[in-house]
């Protein structure tokens, strides 16, 4: 039975099957025994199984595949089963060293199918962790993101709030595949993932999470409950303490951190906890993300770089520990580093790197500015300055150069 204004074209309509006035159904098939409500929509491709019901006003995607007996409530929205069309434009969703996407009404479906790709592209059963940078917009979405890796079949593991540093240290010490960092920023969801040694993962994450992103379908279940997921307060309780244990109380050494970021505010509790005064002497600035540091002292300022070498320079000679650079570090810092260095690159896209990536984690202070600034404390904490142990560096090959200027900043380049 076929009511008043529906339209039908194109399409198998099978015996028993009642479609409401107004609806349109466009080259599907429908089942024995269904009902269309009135003014629902029926995308073309659709096959809707026997008895199943679709209320009224709602709308089916394209390509849409309903089991025997489903029921769709009136005016739900059933949109495209993936979240791309193709290849190309799931591409787009990549941004160097993280996903990002615009929040928009779609947002819900969108970043639970994100969870369910990558749960895809890690592999099933595979531990992520989730953590976010706090607020509203990144709260939800690490909820969501949840929510799509339990769907999707992985074990997500709720990291608590953080920054990006610190997110990249929890799949190595509390055994995740890959961790993810959430932040929100200029209307756009950031995903942040990190792999086993604390960096971007490989190129074959990369395509299989793009082809994931292609293929996967939310599973109808989207809507509902997920059960517990592991809760861990990752930054506190795993990251601050890592950052502590890993340097001798200060016997007379003074700083301030600035600025009131959450990097910052770990830093200033890890120099107070090891003996630190509040002093103008020193002050060191931190990165939201807290990847990257600066030091002023005296009117020497150093960047992250400075302090890299500096900490190497310091290192005694002949001793060799393992270290790895990326390859887009300053060769200063690589002939610093000893003959055998390890690099690696950002998103390597074979196996050949591994080796240097897993040595990653094992010097945090050459890639993560709390490590870094405590690590240049304990040397100033000597009785040494800033301007000391930074120019100890200048007379290496190729040149380092330290150049005071009017601003009281140092330039620092390399032949």
């Amino acid at each position: 039975e076929i009511k008043g204004t529906a339209r039908c074209s194109e399409s198998v309509i099978m015996d028993g099957c009642t479609v409401g006035a107004g609806s349109r159904i466009t080259k599907s098939v429908i089942g024995e025994g269904c009902v269309i409500g009135e003014n629902a929509v029926v995308g073309e491709g659709c096959v809707i199984g026997d008895g199943s019901t679709v209320g009224e006003g709602a709308f089916l995607a394209p390509q849409t595949k309903l089991s025997a007996f489903s029921k769709i409530p009136a005016g739900y929205i059933k949109r495209d089963p993936s979240l791309f069309g193709d290849y190309r434009s799931a591409q787009k969703i990549f941004f160097g060293n993280r996903l990002a996407y615009r929040e928009n009404t779609e947002g819900t479906h969108f970043t639970v199918g994100v969870g369910c790709a990558v749960a895809a592209a890690a592999g099933s059963g595979s531990r992520i962790g989730v953590m976010h940078s706090g607020g509203y917009h990144e709260s939800s979405a690490c909820g969501l993101l949840i929510k799509g890796l339990k769907l999707g079949g992985a074990e997500p593991v709720a990291l608590g709030e953080g920054f990006e540093a610190s997110c990249s240290q929890a799949p190595h010490l509390i055994d995740l595949s890959y961790s993810l960092f959430v932040r929100y920023r200029d209307g756009m969801i950031e995903i942040y993932p990190y792999d086993r040694d604390g960096l971007y993962p490989h190129r074959h994450f990369e395509r299989a999470l793009t082809s994931a992103l292609v293929s996967t379908q939310l599973p109808e279940t989207a809507d509902g409950e997920i059960g517990r997921v592991p809760t861990v307060d990752f930054t506190e309780n795993c990251y601050f303490p890592l950052v502590v244990a890993r340097y001798k109380p200060f016997a007379d050494f003074g700083a301030t951190v600035l600025p009131e970021n959450y990097p910052s505010q770990l830093l200033r509790r890890a120099l107070i906890q090891l003996g630190a005064e509040t002093s103008r002497s020193t002050v060191f600035s931190l990165s939201d993300d807290g990847f990257s540091v600066k030091a002023k002292s005296g009117g020497c300022t150093a960047d992250m770089n400075h302090m890299m070498a500096a900490i190497l320079a310091a290192e005694p000679r002949g001793e060799y520990t393992p270290k790895a650079l990326p390859h887009s570090a300053p060769l200063m810092l690589k002939q610093l580093a000893g003959k055998k260095v390890h690099l690696y690159s950002h998103c390597p896209h074979d196996n050949s790197e591994d080796e240097s990536r897993r040595l990653v984690k094992y010097r945090p202070e050459l890639r993560d500015g709390c490590f870094c600034a405590l690590k240049i404390a304990s040397l100033l904490d000597s009785g040494k300055s800033l301007q000391s142990i930074c120019s100890a560096v200048s007379f290496q090959r190729p040149h380092f150069h330290f150049t005071e200027t009017l601003s009281a900043e140092l330039s620092f380049t390399t032949q």
